[in-house]
């Protein structure tokens, strides 16, 4: 993980989500999640939400489910 810029990678996130536009779709949800939840609570420090997301995913921090659509 060390070897990429940008930690975690995307080879290593899409070892925790089977593709990329699930990683993508469920970053962004999760994201909005976190912004919601801290609508209430003013904070003076930035914090970059995408990031923390796929931070979350990468760490299992977010349950999620798959949905087989045929």
């Amino acid at each position: 993980m060390k070897d990429s810029i940008v930690e975690p990678s995307i080879s290593e996130l899409l070892k925790k989500v089977n593709n990329k536009f699930s990683l993508v779709i469920l970053s962004a949800r999760v994201a909005r999640q976190n912004i919601d939840k801290d609508k209430d609570v003013k904070q003076e420090k930035h914090i970059n939400y995408l990031t923390q997301s796929v931070r979350q995913i990468y760490e299992d921090k977010v349950q999620y489910k798959m949905i087989d659509v045929e």
